[in-house]
């Protein structure tokens, strides 16, 4: 059995997830409370955007193996997912109570954290994985985005420039960079960065869609729906991030392809979105629609729902 496993194992390292999973499988029927097959199990299904799956299979490894830290911080990405953040944080929280020097539950509660807009503590969660592993390519990339939220843009850029020089070939780390250069308003250097990781992976709907925000702060109109375009293309209807929904709703052309009232309609809240800000910026978007056809009566009635403001505001765009 050990052997099926660490074979198994040996699959899963090298991105060979069917054949991995296979063996996994066969381990279980041997021992179906295995709780590395399970945990292991439960990892592949995360990876292939099963999370329920893997909520179940997380968690019956660890009602074997209640100290099996590892499956209490994956358990806490595959939460995450789910969009239960207070959960994941907790479970990020209890894998570092039974180790507090697994660097990679440090990184995860970071960016769980950061996903919930605590900034300041993800920034702490970030400095405590790099105590332990100080050459965290991707620590050292999501250090540089909690820090540009928190208004240290030069200790921002040199955590991604550092996270680059370890890890040249990693595209979430680049990704990171840009997102940090168009925080910071660098519009320019940020359309080149994310140019570099479209010119590797030319269909990164994430790439897409904040390249046509910063496109679009350049007054770049036509090139910025073109990039929404692909980028909606890209993704289910439902989880469209509702700020690139409101930034499309700004243009003063359409969207190829697309029609932003039903795609407005059909999306979702994302996790670590707040209920509130999502129907605010859902609600703007409807407004701005609502104005660019003429209906301004509807686009100032939308206005005072989505954010209360005094009626003797004036509609603009």
């Amino acid at each position: 059995m050990q052997r099926q496993l660490d074979i198994a194992v040996d699959h899963h390292l090298a991105d060979r997830l069917n054949e991995a999973d296979a063996l996994y499988r066969k381990v279980l029927k041997s021992c179906p409370d295995h709780p590395v097959a399970l945990h292991l199990r439960g990892l592949i299904a995360h990876q292939t955007g099963r999370n329920n799956d893997a909520l179940k299979l997380m968690s019956r490894a660890l009602k074997v193996e209640p100290n099996y830290y590892e499956a209490h911080s994956n358990l806490g990405l595959v939460l995450a997912e789910l969009g239960r953040l207070d959960e994941a944080i907790a479970r990020h929280k209890k894998s570092l109570t039974i180790n507090p020097a697994y660097a990679e539950a440090h990184n995860n509660l970071g960016n769980a954290l950061q996903t919930a807009g605590r900034h300041l503590d993800a920034v702490a969660s970030y400095q405590a994985a790099l105590q332990i592993d100080p050459a965290s390519p991707d620590t050292l990339s999501n250090l540089g985005v909690a820090l540009a939220q928190i208004g240290q843009p030069q200790a921002a850029l040199e955590c991604c420039h550092k996270a680059i020089a370890l890890a040249p070939d990693s595209l979430d780390n680049l990704f990171n960079l840009a997102n940090v250069l168009k925080d910071l308003d660098r519009p320019e250097e940020a359309v080149s960065a994310y140019g570099q990781v479209l010119g590797k992976n030319p269909g990164d709907v994430r790439a897409l869609g904040n390249l046509a925000g910063a496109l679009q702060s350049l007054l770049r109109s036509d090139e910025a729906a073109e990039c929404y375009a692909r980028a909606f293309s890209g993704s289910p209807p439902a989880s469209i991030p509702i700020m690139w929904l409101y930034s499309a709703s700004q243009l003063p052309c359409d969207i190829p392809g697309h029609d932003l009232t039903s795609l407005i309609e059909a999306v979702n809240p994302r996790p670590g979105d707040a209920l509130e800000d999502f129907k605010s910026w859902r609600g703007f978007a409807r407004a701005s629609i609502a104005h660019r056809r003429g209906q301004h009566g509807e686009a100032w009635q939308l206005l005072v729902r989505a954010n209360r403001w005094p009626a003797r505001r004036v509609v603009q765009n």
